[in-house]
């Protein structure tokens, strides 16, 4: 496999050098970008799929994409040249990393005579830690997944060839040698309390300070981790078994923090199958609508505002379908800051075609019309909407253990009917139980803890009752809940400590609790602070069959420049920096630079010129100045004539000699 394994570290360097920024080039290129045309309806919106033909002395880039899908098709010659039988595989035939990004993931390929399924098991230090999953397609040719693998160590990795009927006619143990995890992630996870095997084999957990996205296992060993740099939102499980996760490398500036430009579709062999490009940026949410449908996102409006925005992603072209700003539901009597709504989740029931939202900074969770934005109904201190004209939704509250939630996170409907009451449905959510980011002191009760709680409302009678609370280590801000229901578990995912001093240091903690009993069973802590946690459901068939790429597999929008009513002057002055650099990827212009250090770009021609300003995003907050980035923008409206870049950077507007010459 040398021809193979050439492959794949070309494809790593390449990985390597988009994540890490941008090189110059002072040799043209031609790029002639194919693909179909979406008419957006905006013309400040750019769909990454039209037809431009340019040169420019700024270096290109391959999208992610095309990255996985040569290694994809290398691995699949491999296969089909029939060198490889179950029978004569060997331990040093199995491809760990086989893509690049996934380290503790690996690969087998081999024929066999007759068609068969394949089970995997990756040896645990107990049975309980084991990782197993089937590969279910009965056939001769097999690209077999291995995943779970540990960290530094030879690993026990069991093949089973199995007839239609399950059972095993062969089988196999291979050793499988993994590299040691980044320094960063040594001793991430801590275990505190293991009384009962977990309802999750293994919890991923990513955001934040999170260094990496991974998962970890019953013992809190890291099993599977993907070597990015992601946004700090993170990961978002998808019904497909893949997952999106939110890029770090492109962002977008905000009157606050830069959120990323986009995000992409990925399962756990690293390969990513589609990209999405989100004009004003994601924050938060990133979920399906339906399973397998389009997806509802968490955005921003940038119209003196930021994160008060949803927005529903039209699955196959990447272009929304609807956006909806919450003071189109809320008015205008809450809007008392720049981060006035700060929604945290969005989650849609087609049953009454409604949505729920978690308004962190209003200590409020609405359920309202997604077609109409009628509200249903709102839970969150009465006083919160007292004098207003939705006061009238409030829930009110029933029997005497019941206490408001404040600036809590996803607030989710359960599919589970856990009060057996045909006229209710039960609603559960992280109540962080903090005030302090969004001061409400005259109703706030001091209470010691967190809590994941779970509610039962009568919509037709606006009440709610709590069902049960299960008390965590207080987190300030993020967090989330899981749980099944089956197995009678619930979980807190206590993402950002509040008194570190009492929890050991930890700045994170889970919780698995007994159900019924509300009783902790299993407890781990965590080094960094994170956003979310999931339960990692690794679906073999996911990633066992070859990469099928759409025709519009890199879609969405990002910012245009507008054209200028006269043409604009070349400035004297040079851009003289190394803080800055360029690159192109499809036509998109990335411009590598400090967080609102550049305020405006301009394509300067010799009889045309654009310009697209950032004066709508504020100066930013002071931590983030040192924070790089790139910064996206279209050319592909641009009239034919040869443009120079020109930036206005920290004030001063400055030719920075690279050029784009669009072509007839």
């Amino acid at each position: 496999m040398k021809k193979l394994l050439s492959i794949l570290l070309a494809v790593s360097v390449s990985i390597t050098l988009l994540g890490c920024g941008n090189t110059k080039s002072e040799q043209e290129t031609t790029v002639n970008k194919a693909g179909e045309t979406i008419n957006l309806g905006d013309e400040n919106t750019y769909s990454v799929l039209k037809n431009v033909d340019f040169t420019s002395t700024i270096s290109t880039e391959t999208d992610r994409v095309q990255q996985s899908l040569a290694v994809d098709k290398e691995i699949q010659e491999v296969l089909d040249s029939g060198s490889y039988t179950f029978d004569t595989l060997k331990d040093s035939d199995i491809i760990i990393n086989a893509y690049g990004d996934s380290p503790l993931t690996a690969l087998a390929l081999f024929n066999t005579e007759e068609k068969c399924k394949v089970k995997v098991t990756v040896k645990g230090d107990s049975k309980a830690t084991d990782v197993s999953g089937t590969v279910d397609e009965l056939t001769t040719s097999h690209r077999v997944p291995i995943i779970g693998l540990y960290a530094a160590r030879t690993n026990k990795v069991v093949i089973e060839l199995l007839d239609e009927n399950e059972k095993t006619i062969n089988k196999k143990t291979f050793k499988v040698t993994t590299d040691p995890l980044p320094t960063t992630l040594e001793g991430a996870v801590t275990v505190y309390k293991h009384q009962a095997k977990s309802a999750f084999g293994l919890i991923e957990v990513s955001g934040f300070q999170t260094p990496y996205i991974y998962a970890f296992d019953e013992d809190g060993q890291i099993r599977w981790f993907l070597n990015e740099k992601y946004g700090c939102y993170g990961y978002y499980p998808l019904s497909n078994g893949r997952f999106m996760w939110m890029d770090g490398n492109d962002m977008i500036q905000t009157p606050e923090k830069p959120h990323s430009q986009n995000m992409y579709e990925t399962d756990y062999l690293g390969r990513v199958h589609q990209i999405y490009y989100v004009q004003k940026g994601l924050h938060h949410e990133i979920i399906e609508k339906t399973p397998g449908g389009n997806l509802l996102v968490a955005t921003s409006s940038l119209e003196g505002h930021f994160e008060e925005t949803i927005q529903e992603i039209d699955r196959t072209t990447g272009q929304p379908v609807k956006t909806l700003k919450m003071d189109e539901v809320y008015g205008d009597s809450h809007i008392n800051r720049l981060d006035w709504a700060h929604i945290n989740t969005v989650s849609y029931y087609p049953e009454d075609d409604s949505v729920v939202v978690s308004t962190r900074n209003v200590h409020t969770v609405v359920k309202f019309n997604w077609s109409t934005s009628e509200v249903i109904w709102l839970l969150g201190h009465p006083s919160v909407w007292k004098d207003t004209d939705l006061a009238k939704y409030s829930l009110k509250p029933e029997g005497d253990n019941f206490d408001w939630q404040f600036q809590q996170h996803t607030a989710y409907l359960t599919d589970e009917d856990l009060d057996n009451n045909p006229d209710t449905v039960e609603l559960g959510l992280f109540d962080n139980h903090w005030q302090k980011d969004a001061p409400i002191e005259e109703v706030f009760t001091d209470r010691p803890d967190s809590y994941v709680k779970f509610y039962s409302i009568n919509e037709k009678d606006k009440t709610i009752k709590l069902i049960h609370e299960y008390a965590a280590a207080k987190s300030r801000i993020t967090s989330n809940w899981r749980a099944d229901f089956n197995a009678k578990r619930v979980f807190a995912m206590c993402g950002y400590i509040a008194d570190r001093k009492a929890n050991d240091g930890m700045k994170g903690m889970f919780y698995e609790y007994d159900y019924d009993s509300e009783k902790v069973l299993n407890q781990y802590g965590t080094k960094y602070t994170y956003y979310r946690a999931y339960e990692v459901d690794i679906n073999l068939n996911a990633c066992s069959s070859p990469m099928d790429v759409s025709d519009n597999y890199f879609c969405g929008s990002v910012n245009q420049p507008e054209k200028d009513m006269f043409k604009s002057s070349m400035p004297e002055e040079k851009l003289d920096t190394t803080d800055v650099s360029f690159s192109i990827l499809g036509n998109i212009l990335k411009i590598n630079a400090f967080d609102h250090a550049v305020s405006k770009i301009e394509f300067v021609g010799k009889d045309n010129s654009y310009t697209h300003t950032y004066d709508y995003n504020g100066k930013g907050e002071k931590k983030f100045k040192k924070l790089a980035y790139n910064i996206s923008m279209s050319f592909q409206n641009l009239k034919p004539d040869e443009y120079t870049v020109v930036l206005t950077y920290y004030g001063k507007r400055v030719n920075t000699g690279q050029t784009i010459t669009i072509k007839e």
